[in-house]
C-alpha cells in the first residue's frame, strides 16, 4: 500500500508543477498532505484485520486505487503523463542522489525519534501483542490508526521525490500489476533489511541494489527474481524475522564470544553467496 501512497504523492507534484506551476517545495508538502484522507480510508477499513488479511486488504485497496483514482485524466495527466523538472541546484543526477541521501536520513532520524516516544512506545507494543497493549490502557484502534497516517504521509513524500527521479510521471507506473510487485519487493526489502530499525530498510536496499548489480546481464537471475525475492521473504520471515540486522548482531555476538568460530561462520557465508553469485552467472 505503500507504493500506492507514494503514487499519489507522484502525481500529486506532477499536476502542482507541470499544471500550476507550483515549485518543487510547494508541492512536496501538499504531496504529504494529499495522501491523509486515503490513508484514513484505509485506516478505517482495514484497522481490525490482522496477519495475512491485512496484507490482503492493503494490496486490495492498491489496485483499487489503480482502477480509479490512477485512471482520472485530470490527475495523470492523460497518457503521457506529467513532465516535472528537478529544482536548479539538484538537476545533475548526482546532486539530486546527495539530496535524497539527505533526506533519507533526516527521515530515518525522525523515525527513530518517534520510536522512543510515547506514540511509538504504543506502536510497538501493540505490534507486539494487541491484547496485553489493550490491558495497558492503550488505544489499539488509535494507534493503528496513527500508524496508518504515518505510513501515507511518509508514502507520500517519498511519491514527491520519485516524481523527480523520474521526471516524467506517468500512471502506468502505479497502476496493477507493477503496483502489486512493486509493493511486495518493498515489503520483501524491509523484512530482509530489519524491520525492528529504521536503518533496515537501508540495509535491505542496498543489499538489492548490490545483486542487481552483481547479477547484471545475468538472465536466469531476473527471469526468477520474483521466486527469488517470495523465497526470501518467507525465508528471513520464517528463521530471521529480524532481517539482515539480526543477523549481524547474532554473528558479532558470536565473534565476540568465539571469536574462531565466529569469524568461520561468516566466512562460510561470504563463500556460500559468492557461490550462489558463480552458479546464477553460469546459469545465465
Amino acid at each position: 500500500m505503500t507504493y500506492s501512497f507514494a503514487g499519489i504523492g507522484a502525481m500529486v507534484t506532477g499536476v502542482a508543477m507541470a499544471s500550476w506551476g507550483w515549485p518543487f517545495w510547494l508541492a512536496l508538502p501538499l504531496a504529504a498532505a494529499a495522501t491523509i484522507p486515503v490513508s484514513i480510508i484505509v485506516g478505517v477499513t482495514a484497522v481490525r484485520l490482522k496477519g495475512l488479511y491485512l496484507a490482503i486488504a492493503t494490496l486490495t485497496f492498491a489496485d483499487a486505487l489503480g482502477e480509479t483514482f490512477f485512471k482520472y485524466g485530470r490527475v495523470t495527466g492523460g497518457q503521457s503523463g506529467w513532465i516535472v523538472h528537478r529544482p536548479s541546484p539538484f538537476r545533475s543526477d548526482a546532486s539530486y542522489y546527495v539530496l535524497l541521501l539527505a533526506v533519507a536520513m533526516a527521515l530515518v532520524w525522525m523515525v527513530t525519534g518517534l520510536r522512543s516516544s510515547r506514540v511509538g512506545r504504543a506502536m510497538l507494543a501493540v505490534r507486539t501483542n494487541e491484547r496485553e497493549a489493550q490491558a495497558l490502557g492503550i488505544n489499539v484502534y488509535k494507534t493503528k490508526l496513527t500508524a496508518f497516517l504515518i505510513s501515507g504521509v511518509l508514502g507520500g513524500i517519498g511519491g514527491a521525490f520519485l516524481a523527480l527521479l523520474l521526471t516524467s510521471v506517468t500512471r502506468s507506473a502505479f497502476q496493477s500489476p507493477l503496483v502489486e510487485a512493486t509493493s511486495i519487493l518493498l515489503v520483501t526489502v524491509v523484512v530482509v533489511g530489519g524491520i525492528d530499525r529504521a536503518l533496515g530498510a537501508f540495509l535491505g536496499a542496498v543489499a538489492l541494489v548490490v545483486q542487481q548489480q552483481v547479477f547484471q546481464g545475468a538472465r536466469f537471475f531476473f527471469a526468477y527474481f520474483g521466486i527469488y525475492s517470495a523465497a526470501l521473504l518467507v525465508l528471513f520471515l520464517l528463521y530471521r524475522p529480524g532481517g539482515l540486522m539480526q543477523v549481524a548482531r547474532l554473528q558479532w555476538r558470536l565473534i565476540r564470544a568465539r571469536p574462531r568460530v565466529g569469524i568461520a561462520a561468516a566466512a562460510a557465508i561470504i563463500g556460500l553467496n559468492v557461490g550462489l553469485a558463480w552458479l546464477f552467472v553460469r546459469l545465465s
